[in-house]
């Protein structure tokens, strides 16, 4: 792959990027920034804080510093996150260009600039031009958080006949307003629990659909429901506001944080009212947008256990978030047994009177190499690699009933 390069100057990005890494180091730059205090975590260069960009009394701004400078940050309650260019960036409202003559300054090259931009802002107008006779998509901005005025119920909601609020949907051009028959309603909240939106679960005859909604305001000036997107990359997990809760209450009581990640919003209900300890979460549209999340919080976690639902699609998708726990160096990785033969089967399947075997399933998690091996190494395709992670796994790994102090 051929070096990032600045086209107008010709300079080389990457290798000034290098070039700042290698003289500065994040912890000591975000100190000297903020004056923030460091709370080391453990080994591996990694430390904790109170967040510099938002106010809060429990430290969820972790960060960890590379082997060459190349250190990155990770707030759980804000989202915030990056590397020591950006944080400058960032915190100081600096262009990439400023930051980088902030961290080492006279380490980017002068150039001549071109004398005139007015002959590409022309061309870049002309491109954005549309046919008068094309469908235009409205364009939408979200407004973060939800206000408290905006409700999906309208005034004499009744859930078994009525629709939602009225809803717009920017892309279709023959029913740009639409409600929707609401079954479930999921609250998708960030660190500090403020609500960005909803999935809905609507049932028809013969489907069913599950969009995600925001409250915004569009480019004419009306603001309401609309149908909006995930982020392509980085997505908030599902209930990811209680794994903020649950981190918070460790830094405060020294209690141990275990996740439990299972699929689906309605399955990630049903199982936080069995085990109300533990930080219960899933992802959100799918097994096959598992990629598309922001894991790195996991690193975090004490033990992460797995429930995958049963099917070949739940396999392989807790299998991908076991690699990336392994690439982490978690130590206490482990998978719980189907829940029944059913295909499909998932915890929502287990009445909630039943809280004793799915205590027993909890209990009797075995490490995730042993329930999830063959697929791992189907996705890494290393046997070598993958053997050898097995045998380590095997050995040194018990059930969480067993002998791991966490449970």
């Amino acid at each position: 792959m051929s070096a990032r390069r600045n086209k107008r100057d010709d300079i080389d990005i990457s290798e000034i990027t290098s070039a700042v890494k290698a003289r500065r180091n994040l912890s000591e730059v975000i100190v000297s920034l903020t004056g923030g205090k460091l709370r080391r975590r453990g080994s591996d260069r990694r430390h904790a804080m109170l967040c510099p960009f938002h106010k809060e009394s429990t430290p969820s701004f972790f960060l960890k510093d590379g082997n060459t400078g190349d250190g990155t940050y990770n707030c759980f309650g804000c989202g915030a996150k990056g590397d020591l260019i950006s944080f400058v960036k960032d915190y100081k409202s600096l262009s990439f260009r400023e930051a980088i003559d902030y961290l080492v300054p006279g380490l980017w090259p002068e150039r001549d600039r071109p004398a005139s931009s007015k002959r590409v802002k022309v061309r870049r107008l002309s491109q954005v031009e549309k046919p008068d006779d094309k469908f235009v998509p409205v364009k939408w901005q979200a407004i973060v958080p939800v206000p408290e005025h905006a409700s999906l119920y309208p005034t004499g909601f009744d859930r078994a006949r009525g629709r939602s609020a009225p809803i717009n949907n920017p892309v279709s051009e023959d029913r740009p307003v639409t409600q929707l028959p609401i079954t479930l309603l999921h609250p998708y909240k960030d660190g500090r629990g403020q609500t960005y939106g909803y999935v809905i679960r609507a049932d028809f005859e013969d489907a069913k659909i599950t969009p995600f909604v925001q409250w915004g305001i569009s480019e004419k000036g009306v603001e309401g429901w609309f149908i909006s997107e995930f982020p392509m990359e980085n997505r908030l997990p599902y209930k990811y506001e209680k794994f903020v809760e649950k981190l918070q209450a460790r830094e405060d009581r020294l209690t141990p944080l275990i996740v439990l990640l299972v699929e689906g919003e309605k399955t990630c209900d049903h199982a936080a009212k069995f085990f109300p300890d533990l930080a219960v979460m899933t992802w959100p549209q799918g097994t096959k947008s598992v990629e598309r999340v922001n894991w790195d919080y996991l690193a975090e976690a004490d033990m992460v256990i797995l429930s995958p639902d049963n099917d070949s699609g739940g396999y392989e998708a807790m299998a991908r978030i076991a690699l990336k726990a392994e690439a982490m160096r978690l130590q206490h990785i482990y998978c719980m047994a189907p829940v029944s033969a059913d295909k499909g089967a998932d915890l929502a399947d287990v009445p909630l009177e039943d809280k004793k075997y799915a205590s027993h399933l909890l209990k009797t998690s075995k490490p995730v190499r042993e329930m999830l091996g063959d697929w791992m190494l189907e996705i890494t395709g290393d046997a070598e690699f993958a053997l050898g992670e097995v045998q380590e796994s095997v050995a040194a790994g018990r059930s969480p009933h067993e002998a791991d102090p966490c449970l």
